[in-house]
């Protein structure tokens, strides 16, 4: 079985980080090898009445359907203790997903009922025998990944439509999965040049909307690296082109270094104008390119040889 993560935010505690590599383990586990599931983590809801980012804990999506999972450290005791709060949060989940299958309905995707899950965390619970339920969502502990993904349930979705689905819940998934994307800011006609399964730092040819100059942009995803400041490895390579600036052979800066709008502290990226000549190592193959104009090629012209 083939199964994607696109991180898209920071787990904010332990329990949902043991929820997500739960989830990941036990469906690359699973002994289905042409089937492909594709997981979203800390998906970007909505912004509440405070200002504050609402966040789905998990978008899964696979053969056996839609699913929209949050995750509780709670266990049946405080299902039953707690139904006021129990019953707030489900009917808040249910909202979530009512926006999400909009989405995906008015994209002319069906993907049937679909109500949210909640993922419990505490105490190994299970829940097989009169399984809680409000609001039409219904609770399921870490052991119970089985029926929290209805695995044995047979296939609505083919590849296709999996990929389609979750490019509409969140178009930048695209990026991370496949480097598919035709725009950026203000880059339009992307074209990927970079090898496909690099996933961290993607290089692109495109075209400036407002200059109309050919662009070089260079994207960095910081979800697909583990470096504790992966920030400040990806602005690297441009802090280096903005110090050789002064050379004739270094190309212009377009866009300097800075985030995707929209996906902060998911996406960074900087563009330069495509000088549309070819690589150095292109024309080292050259025999015509001799020692002296290779030199002049590397050096300022204060330097240059007398000839």
């Amino acid at each position: 079985m083939r199964v994607d993560h696109v991180p898209c935010g920071e787990c904010v505690n332990e329990s949902e980080r043991i929820a997500v590599e739960q989830v990941l383990s036990k469906l690359r586990s699973h002994g289905a090898p042409n089937s492909r599931w594709i997981v979203l983590s800390n998906v970007p809801s909505a912004v509440n009445d405070r200002a504050i980012p609402d966040e789905i804990d998990l978008v899964c999506i696979g053969p056996s359907g839609f699913f929209v999972i949050e995750v509780k450290h709670w266990d049946r005791a405080f299902l039953k203790s707690n139904e006021t709060a129990v019953l707030k949060e489900a009917t808040k989940l249910n909202d979530k997903v009512r926006r999400l299958v909009g989405k995906l309905r008015r994209a002319g995707i069906e993907p049937g009922f679909v109500a949210g899950r909640f993922l419990l965390t505490r105490d190994g619970v299970r829940c097989d025998n009169q399984r809680p339920e409000f609001q039409f969502c219904k609770f399921f502990g870490l052991s119970e990944w089985k029926q929290l993904f209805d695995v044995e349930s047979g296939t609505t979705f083919d590849e296709a439509s999996i990929l389609r689905a979750i490019e509409i819940v969140q178009p930048l998934s695209k990026v991370a999965l496949t480097g598919e994307i035709r725009r950026i800011a203000d880059v339009r006609n992307l074209e990927l040049q970079s090898p496909r399964d690099e996933r961290f730092h993607r290089v692109y040819r495109g075209e400036h909307i407002r200059t109309r100059d050919k662009v070089i942009l260079h994207l960095y995803d910081l979800s697909a690296n583990d470096d504790a400041k992966p920030d400040r490895l990806a602005s690297r390579e441009f802090e280096a082109l903005q110090k050789l600036q002064h050379l004739a052979c270094v190309p212009r800066l377009m866009d300097s270094f800075h985030e995707v709008p929209d996906y902060p502290s998911e996406f960074c990226f900087f563009s330069l104008v495509d000088p549309c000549a070819p690589t150095v190592a292109e024309r080292s193959g050259d025999s015509g390119w001799t020692v002296t104009a290779r030199y002049r090629a590397s050096s300022p012209a204060e330097l240059w040889p007398q000839m």
